[in-house]
């Protein structure tokens, strides 16, 4: 239902209402899992779209964003599960 009331808002609303809509609820958190191993750190979250919406658009000239589709990708092949998994 976010993101239907995000698109008639985009539709409609002032830069205004548009940009306070683009901000976190600061009520609502976010769980990361934050893990280390051999010295490097992994951080991992289950977000929905709308928060992930507003964290890409947040953090887009610090971060590249890796989008993997488990359905196409087997995990094993994927560098940081090897780097996690390995002995």
């Amino acid at each position: 239902m976010k993101s239907v009331q995000r698109v008639i808002l985009m539709a409609t609303g002032t830069n205004d209402d548009i940009a306070k809509a683009s901000v976190l609820d600061p009520e609502e958190t976010i769980p990361m899992l934050v893990i280390r191993r051999n010295g490097a750190t992994y951080l991992l979250a289950e977000v929905d779209h709308d928060q992930l919406s507003v964290i890409k658009s947040m953090c887009r000239s610090k971060m590249d964003f890796i989008n993997i589709n488990l359905d196409e990708v087997r995990l094993i092949d994927i560098p940081v599960y090897q780097a996690l998994t390995e002995a």
